[in-house]
Order: structure tokens, then sequence, then C-alpha cells
């Protein structure tokens, strides 16, 4: 079927150009109607705000709602008019932040504290990644966006649905997984096992050298002494790759392991109140290697004298901690691909990872995952 717009414009294509029989009144009277004059100023700027299918604000310089597009008052249910009134109940955005915050919804701390340093000019721009979970249906991924305005004390605010996008990264992380844990299953059960057989044919070819006071006796133990180094670090390589399986120790035994293989750098401990209930091992993954990432950052980059691992469980939440007691985290460092991992890895379980210099010197990294998944377990 033809598109009622090119049945249109053929028809007064015809219109026209008249038939030779036609006077020219009859030609004046078929002209087509002159085209509405083109969008410009604000009007075409509001046209342009409103097409977009992200949710945008802009906010003043308080934190006030001081114009949204249609999106946006979709997204609240409100189609009055592009400019919604301030002081109406969804017009203050920083302010009902606030009131969520004080409830204690660690979303909205993280959302006041990134408007804010963006109102302040110490972030541009500012983002936030979090999790919604709804009464009904699947959760739903969405992403903050906060810009300051150049010429203005206030910001824009871009909020989207990043759910299609948080799952395929998702899946992308689980295959990397995957293929780490087999990996680390082939080293363990094919390589570890073939050299720990030539170390003890190495070890017994030294004592039979031995045994007849040959003098390659003692390179022969030498090479003996270096397969078994080399089984013992093709072990450790294997335990990073398959750091957790819940039935042989679980998360708090990987994180025991962790803090020893750092000791041997700087003094590492791991203080638990108890053995934690994480019944996943995707979840328990994601947190070792938070862990293992903090612990790396300080060991490599804080100067730091001392690292302590604290991992907690309360009836409803399972925080983990690590600190150090170094020069703490550059602003200009806030971004790195580390940090960046670290973040994903925490929204990808539901968890809130924040990262803070300590009031008197040292970084604390914290993960906080809330355990309200059915039985109360992660």
């Amino acid at each position: 079927m033809q598109h009622a717009c090119v049945a249109r414009s053929g028809a007064h294509t015809q219109a026209a150009m008249p038939k030779k029989s036609e006077g020219p009144s009859n030609a004046r009277k078929r002209r087509p109607p002159k085209p509405a004059p083109p969008l410009a100023g604000p009007a075409l700027m509001q046209a342009i705000f409103d097409s977009l299918g992200a949710q945008i604000v802009v906010i003043d310089g308080e934190g006030a709602i001081i114009h949204a597009n249609r999106s946006w008052q979709r997204l609240l249910g409100t189609e009055a008019s592009a400019s919604i009134d301030p002081d109406g109940p969804q017009g203050h955005y920083l302010e009902a932040c606030r009131r969520a915050e004080a409830d204690g919804d660690e979303t909205a701390a993280q959302l006041v504290a990134t408007i804010r340093a963006v109102l302040a000019r110490h972030v541009n721009p500012g983002r936030v990644e979090y999790r919604s979970r709804p009464r009904r249906g699947k959760p739903q991924w969405f992403s903050l966006t906060v810009t300051p305005l150049e010429a203005d004390a206030g910001a824009v605010l871009v909020h989207e649905n990043i759910s299609v996008q948080r799952q395929l990264e998702s899946e992308i992380l689980e295959i990397g997984e995957r293929e780490r844990s087999h990996l680390g299953q082939e080293l363990h059960d094919g390589l570890c096992q073939h050299l720990g057989g030539v170390a003890l044919l190495a070890k017994t070819l030294a004592n039979s050298l031995t045994h007849s006071r040959r003098t390659e006796a003692e390179a022969a133990t030498e090479l003996a002494q270096l397969i078994y180094s080399a089984v013992g670090q093709t072990r450790a390589v294997a335990r990073g790759l398959r750091p957790v399986e819940l039935d042989e120790g679980g998360l708090l035994a990987a994180l025991q392991d962790l803090a020893e293989q750092a000791t041997l750098r700087l003094p590492c401990e791991v203080r638990a109140n108890g053995e934690p209930r994480v019944h996943s091992n995707e979840v328990a993954t994601h947190l070792y290697r938070i862990a293992k990432e903090a612990v790396a950052n300080a060991v490599q980059h804080s100067g730091a004298t001392r690292i302590v691992i604290r991992l907690r469980q309360s009836a409803d939440r399972l925080t983990l901690v690590v600190e150090d007691d170094g020069h703490g985290l550059p602003r200009a460092a806030t971004t790195g691909i580390g940090l960046r991992v670290m973040r994903y890895r925490a929204n990808s379980i539901g968890a809130i990872l924040t990262i803070a210099n300590r009031a008197t010197h040292g970084l604390t990294v914290r993960c906080s995952l809330p355990l309200s998944r059915g039985d109360g377990d992660a």
C-alpha cells in the first residue's frame, strides 16, 4: 500500500499542474497550501528535547527541576507541560533523593553525592548506575549522568534504562569466569600433576646420584627443588583463576589465601564475624575479585604498610571492606579501569561499592550487598 504522505504529495503535484482546458482562476484555486514555517529558536530546541528517548531534566543550583522533557514526564506519569513546578511534589529532585537517603536508601545516597559533586564543579560529568527492585517484574538497571551547565549554576540529568546492556555485559563476564575456571581446573588437574611426577623423578635421581657419590647429585637436587617450586607457583595461578568453591571453604577461605599471598609483599590480615552465608559461586567470586583488585591497588600504589580485609554479615547485609594505611586515592585516579571494573562487579550482584579516603590516612573500599533473596542468603 502506498504511504499516505506519498499519495498526498502526488495529489498536490497533479493539482499544481493544471490542464490546458482550465483557466487561470481554477489553477489559482488548486494551489497547495503554504508549508508551515520551519521550527527555530526555543521551539526547535523543545522539539529536539522531547524527541529524545532518554529521560532528561534540567535542575538549578539547588537541585530543583526547572525543565523536563516528555520522556521524564511519562516516567513520572505527568503530561502537563515541559516545565514542572519546582515547588510541586516531583519538582525538587535533590530534595527527593535526600529524603530517600534519610530512609536508608544507599542508591539515593550515591545520587545525592554525585549531584552535589557536579554542582560544586568537583566532577564533570558524574555518573551513577543502579538497579531498581520493583514489586512486580524483573529488576531493571538504570544510569544517571549529571553534567554541569556551563553558563549557569545548574546541571542536566540524563536518565536511561540500561537493562539490555547490563544483561549482555553480565553474560560476557559469566563466559569469562567460566573460561577462567576451566583453565584453572586444567592447570590443577593436568600441569600440576605432571610437574609433580617430574619432581618425584628428579628427587629419585638426586637420591641415586647421592648414594653413588656422583658429582651431579647437587645439580639434580637443585633441579628437583626448582620443579617443586614450579608446582607451587602453578597451583597459585590455578587458585587465582578458580578462587572460590563453596564446597572447599568458600569465600572466607579464598580471602584468607589472598591475604597470605599479599603478605609476601606487606602484612595483610582477614577479620570476619564467622563464616558468611554466600550460597552462590557467582556472588562469592565477584566479591573475591573486588577484594583482590583493592588489595593489588594497595600493594602496588598506596605506599601502605598494612592491609585489613573485613567480612561482616548481619541479618540483611553482607559487607566486604578492604582498608589500608597508605596515602589514599588522588581525585584524578577515581576513574581508572580497575575501579570501574570493581564498580561493575558490585553492580552486577546488586551491591553498592564506595571508595573513599580515610579521615586520617589510607583508603577504604566498601562493598555492601543486601541479603534479600528468598531465604535471606546471597
